[in-house]
């Protein structure tokens, strides 16, 4: 029940962030479950992460990309829609902060993690999101929703009410 629940074979899934942490886990764990792997990171760790990929036999893409810089962005979701031809999973994973006190931060620091957290996700997002309106192919960015909606059947895991969430109603493709 549960593997079925997340079967990704031939699902696209762009992870930001991948190359250490949490972003590399989420990487792997798609890759495990099927999912084709776009590994986004401004660190060259994102090839050691590909190769990690590669050995569990599945397929993936590694993109050294700054996210917070909305050319380098389009660029990368381009190189993407050309090797795979769609996305269905973006991870917006990607994020900054100096290991020191808030109020011994510069501005210039302030400034870095505004533009990869924030900017970061909404240049990746805006680009992903287009491609698939443009494509038609509105029901790709609901991957999340046909999960919730799989997940909220079972009373075990969500009770009686969940019959009623708006997450059960959700339609899914």
């Amino acid at each position: 029940m549960v593997r079925e629940l997340f079967n990704l074979n031939g699902k696209v899934a762009i992870i930001t962030g991948a190359g250490q942490g949490i972003g590399r886990e989420i990487a792997l764990l798609l890759a495990k479950n099927g999912a084709k792997t776009v590994l986004i990171d401004i660190n060259e760790k994102v090839f050691e992460v590909l190769e990690d990929i590669r050995a569990l036999n599945r397929e993936g893409l590694a993109i050294k990309c700054d996210v917070s810089n909305s050319e380098e962005v389009k660029r990368a979701v381009k190189d993407i829609l050309e090797k795979f031809g769609s996305v269905d999973i973006l991870v917006n994973n990607a994020g900054i902060y100096p290991f020191k006190p808030f109020t011994e931060m510069t501005e210039w620091e302030w400034e870095r993690v505004l533009d990869v957290n924030l900017k970061g996700v909404f240049y990746f997002t805006r680009e992903v999101l287009t491609k698939m309106i443009e494509r038609g192919e509105d029901n790709k960015h609901c991957f999340n929703c046909r999960i919730s909606h799989q997940l909220s059947k079972s009373r075990a895991l969500f009770g009686e009410q969940s019959r009623h969430s708006r997450l059960h109603k959700s339609t899914s493709p």
